[in-house]
This record gives structure tokens, sequence and C-alpha cells, in this order.
């Protein structure tokens, strides 16, 4: 599919086949992840999982540095779908293309900065990290967030699913090298399977257009862009500064340890992560021809509905199952059951989480920003004031739920209140 043919074709097909299609490519991918992690785990020792993952945290700050003009296309680009101006769409896309590559290129160099300077001190091992890191920055810029805008609004799903499962296959056959090399192997591994990512992404991409520079397209896209990436990011922070302090009260072994819980919550996010990316194109793209709050409801109301349904026996097993996979697989791992099964509880909020969508359609993210720093509030006070009582590792994931709890209430609270005073009727 090329440029020109990108439209609003997508929006022929159903929700529930988008999500049939994506959804079960996710599950299979799921499954995979699922399976190798636990295998990483049982082949690597604590210490050198929570090495890995510690210099990775490193990538939850990255996307920042794109200042937003990615997130702004990701709004613009259905939107001006919606509205039927391609030639606009088309020349963001191009803008954004450009931005990305020169965002990433220079991340990308300034780690492999930090890992010259770890080959002169003579500590190889994390001079290799930081190069693997340098390489992951890249990726997350013009990967992760770049070329998946593209395929969401494209409407490309099966082709994103297709490459999806491709680097879970990747990704589980690689497992050999961790076995074989430790802490390198999962450098290796990681690199290899963004390699297949980068291919595969590229090749198939359905809009093609050339990275240009333009101005006025960056100003736009840095406007419309840069308030969704503060709120966005600081929301993606709360993850990072969860591993954050497991890392700060449980040291490099305890982070190792919670490496299992972030891999089962991980997994479980797999699907509302799948569904959020279905509906946010076909919201704006819905907003870009009615300006109606109504219509952006009913397209996640019924999903988001048998979704959290579906979900409530997936907590159940993950707190059952857990215990008995843990002490068979990764005996080293016991201390890690507790905040595997909360984490499993924790996840499943995340069913809900498609609502959130409303507030960027609509640009009402300064509410929406409420709402986070309200959840992010109670799951520091919960954390700080557990940790005097309770030392256990599932102190983590509690805090998260009940973080996420008050995090929703407020956003469903502030959502009913514009449906019944009309605040729906508000401008694009």
């Amino acid at each position: 599919m090329d440029g020109a043919s990108v439209s609003s074709n997508s929006s022929t097909i159903s929700i529930k086949k988008l999500l049939a299609v994506f959804a079960g490519g996710n599950l299979v991918c799921m499954i995979l992840r699922l399976a190798g992690g636990l295998l990483v785990a049982r082949v690597t020792r604590p210490e050198t999982l929570g090495l890995f993952n510690g210099l990775s945290l490193v990538l939850g700050y990255v996307p920042f540095l794109q200042l937003g003009v990615i997130n702004g296309l990701n709004r613009e680009l259905p939107y001006y779908i919606g509205l039927d101006d391609k030639q606009k769409a088309h020349a963001l896309a191009a803008c954004a293309q450009a931005w990305a590559l020169i965002v990433g290129t220079v991340v990308a160099a300034v780690l492999m900065g930090v890992a010259v300077c770890e080959l002169y001190k003579g500590r190889h091992e994390l001079a290799f990290g930081w190069l693997t890191q340098a390489w992951m920055a890249f990726q997350v810029v013009f990967i992760q967030l770049y070329l998946l805008v593209i395929f969401r609004t494209g409407g490309s799903f099966h082709r994103l699913t297709t490459s999806n499962v491709i680097q879970a296959v990747s990704s589980f056959l690689l497992i050999g090298v961790v076995w074989l090399y430790g802490f390198y192997g999962l450098c290796i591994r990681a690199v290899l399977v963004t390699l297949v990512a980068l291919y595969t992404l590229w090749k198939w991409r359905p809009l093609k257009v050339k990275a240009v520079w333009d101005t006025e397209s960056f100003k736009h896209l840095l406007k419309i862009g840069a308030p969704i990436l503060a709120v966005g990011q600081i929301y993606l922070w709360w993850a990072v500064l969860d591993s954050t302090l497991v890392l700060k009260f449980k040291g490099v072994h305890g982070l190792g340890l919670y490496a299992v819980a972030i891999i089962a919550g991980t997994a479980i996010e797999l699907v509302p992560n799948s569904l959020n990316q279905i509906c946010y194109p076909r919201m704006a793209e819905e907003y870009g021809r009615s300006s109606s709050l109504r219509s952006l409801i009913r397209i996640i109301k019924k999903p988001m509905i048998y979704l959290s349904l579906a979900y409530v026996p997936v907590a159940l097993a993950g707190w059952f199952i857990a215990p008995p996979v843990i002490r068979l697989v990764l005996p080293k791992y016991i201390d890690s059951i507790k905040a595997v099964q909360w984490t499993c509880v924790a996840t499943v909020l995340l069913a809900l989480s498609p609502l959130n969508l409303v507030f960027i359609v609509i640009k009402r993210l300064h509410l929406y920003l409420i709402a986070i720093m309200a959840g992010i509030g109670s799951y520091l006070i919960s954390v700080f004031f557990v940790y005097r009582h309770d030392r256990d590792l599932s102190i983590f994931p509690k805090s998260l739920l009940i973080g996420r709890i008050l995090f929703l209430l407020i956003c469903f609270g502030m959502v009913k209140y514009f449906d019944m005073s009309k605040e729906y009727e508000v401008q694009a």
C-alpha cells in the first residue's frame, strides 16, 4: 500500500474483527514472550537480569526527547485523514520521520559515548551493555514510536501482527544465546530482535513517504504533541518509577526477582494495549468527522466491557498458577511469587484503560494529568507507608493496584461529567 492509498478504509472493518486478528496474534506473542521470559530467568542469575534491566531503565526516558512531535503525528494523522486532507497528513508524516531519525541518531551517539567511557575504564560488560542501549534507544524513537504510528493509522494491523509474531518467535529462538553468553547474550538477543522489527516494519509500512524537514509541520506537531507527550510520559514513568523504587529499596537482586512480575504484567497488558492501538486512530478519525464525545464512547464501550469480564478469570488463573509454576520452573525466583500474584491483579485493571484515550482525542489533557498525578501520589504514599511494616516485594504491585483504582475512578468520573454537561461539544 502506498502513501496515497492510506485512507479511512480501516473504519469499514469492525473493531471486533481487527481485535480478533491483532489480539490473536498478540496472544501468540504473549505466550512466546511469557515462556521466553521464564526461560531467560531460569538460565540467568537474578543479578545478571537485574543489571541488564537496570541499564534498560534509560529507555523509559528516551521518548521524552522527541518532544512530542511523534505523539502529535499519532493524533493528527488519523484526524486529517478523517477530514479527507491527505496532503496535510502526508506532509506531517514526512516531517515526523525526519525528526525521528535526527533524535534517534543523537541519543544513540550520546549512549555510545557512555559505552566508550566504560570501555576506557576497563568495564567491558558495562561498555557492551551501554552500546546495546545506544541501538535500543534509536529503535525506541524510530521503530516503537514513528513506524508504529504509521501502521496504526494505516489500518495494517494484519501486517503489524505478522511482524509482532516474527519478533516473538525470533526472541524465543534466541534464548540459547542468553544461555551461552549470559549478560552478553541478553544484549545480543535484544539487538537481533529489534533488527528483525526494523526490517519487517520498514518493508511493510503502509505510508511510504520520504523524510522531509518542514518547519511549519514541525511546529504544528510540536504544538499538538508536546502536551500529549508530557502527560503520556508521566503515565509511562509510573512504571519506570516502580522499577526504580524496587532498585532503591531491594537492590539489583530485588530488581532481578521483580523481573518475573514485570514479565507477567507485560504479558497480560498485551490485549488491552492491542485494543488501545486499534481504537485510538479510529477515535481521532471519527472526531475529525463528527467532533462528538458520544461517538468516541460508542467505539470503546463494548470492547472495554467484554475485555474487563474476560480478564477476571485471567487474574484468578495468574494468582493460583504462579506459585507452582515458579517453584517448578524458577526455583531461584521463589521470593517473587507474591509480587507476581499481585501484579496479575493490578494489571487486569488496564482492561479499562481505553477510556483514557478520550482525554487525548478531545484535548482535555490537563484533566487527565490530574487523574494520573492522583494515582501516582497514592502509589507513592502506599509504598513508603507499607514498607515501614512489610518489606516483601509484593508491596510494589499492591501499591500499583491502589494507585490505578484511584486513577481510573477519577477518569470515569470526569468522562461522565463531560457527557452530562455536553462538554463534548468542543472545538477539534
